[in-house]
């Protein structure tokens, strides 16, 4: 019998989406701060793909220098939810 993945916790799926929900927000204040019109270059975008970037890969290489439980769950969050939200969500 095959084995079944394991569900991540409660708490875990709670803490990737309020990041989701904050990195959201953030990414909407950009595009409010930096707005563009048709033909214009969209700079909200670009500023926020580049330090989203920038961040996550800064994020990765200090887990990758301090591996503990206390910051594998804030690199989740702040990653997958913070970060992903923000570069992913289209804005205004």
């Amino acid at each position: 019998m095959a084995s079944r993945a394991a569900l991540p916790e409660p708490a875990l799926l709670g803490t990737v989406a309020v990041g989701g929900v904050l990195g959201s927000l953030g990414r909407w204040g950009v595009g409010l701060a930096l707005p563009h019109g048709a033909g214009d270059f969209p700079w909200a975008t670009f500023v926020v793909n580049v330090t989203g970037a920038f961040a996550m890969g800064l994020l990765v290489q200090l887990g990758v220098l301090y591996v503990g439980a206390t910051f594998l769950v804030g690199t989740i969050a702040v990653a997958a939810g913070m970060l992903g939200g923000r570069r992913v969500w289209p804005g205004p």
